[in-house]
């Protein structure tokens, strides 16, 4: 049976509009939101990247995670995955991606992930909670080809939507749809 490899990534370039301020520098639990990111997910036992802005750089501890600095961040998050995709083409089957605003996913999410994958290589994962698309998310190889499909805000999820890729839904839990866009979604709770 072939071995699959994959990636993991954490995007965290975003431009923080509607938070008023640098997000993932906010305080989350007693440290940057971003910080709490790495340090949940930095012993995976599998490749860890992290797409940022130039203006974090120096301001997190990235650990074991290859960080990608996205120059041209101000074009939404199709410029993420561009820049994500190009530096793991012809090396992962594919790339398990969380936003770095969304604290409450776990560790568990990941595995499950992970699980679906080893089985289903070629089909685009995701949770579901409520009807509503989550995270995380897995990507297959398969996808990186059609990165031009990609557009400002547009995210991975258009791959689904254009019938390129087979895709299968995981039930999930709140968790993996709670994002922190305004100061006031941390003090409505963690999504669990």
């Amino acid at each position: 049976m072939r071995t699959t490899d994959f990636a993991f990534a954490v995007l965290a370039a975003g431009e923080s509009k509607r938070f008023g301020e640098e997000k993932m520098l906010y305080p989350y639990e007693g440290k940057p939101l971003l910080q709490s990111q790495i340090d949940k997910f930095s012993n995976l036992d599998i490749p860890l990247f992290m797409v940022i802005k130039p203006s974090l750089i120096k301001k997190i501890n990235e650990r074991n995670f290859n960080l990608l600095i996205n120059e041209n961040y101000n074009m939404g998050i199709s410029s993420s995955l561009k820049l994500l995709f190009n530096n793991v083409k012809d090396k992962y089957d594919g790339v398990i991606i969380i936003l770095g605003d969304m604290p409450s996913i776990e560790i568990d999410d990941i595995k499950r992930i992970k699980s679906k994958a080893e089985e289903h290589p070629d089909k685009f994962i995701y949770f579901v909670f409520d009807r509503i698309k989550g995270f995380p998310t897995y990507i297959p190889s398969k996808c990186f080809l059609y990165s031009h499909l990609l557009k400002k805000d547009v995210g991975a999820y258009t791959f689904v939507r254009r019938n390129i890729i087979d895709f299968m839904e995981i039930e999930g839990y709140e968790r993996n749809i709670y994002d922190i866009d305004t100061k006031n979604d941390i003090k409505k709770g963690d999504g669990k």
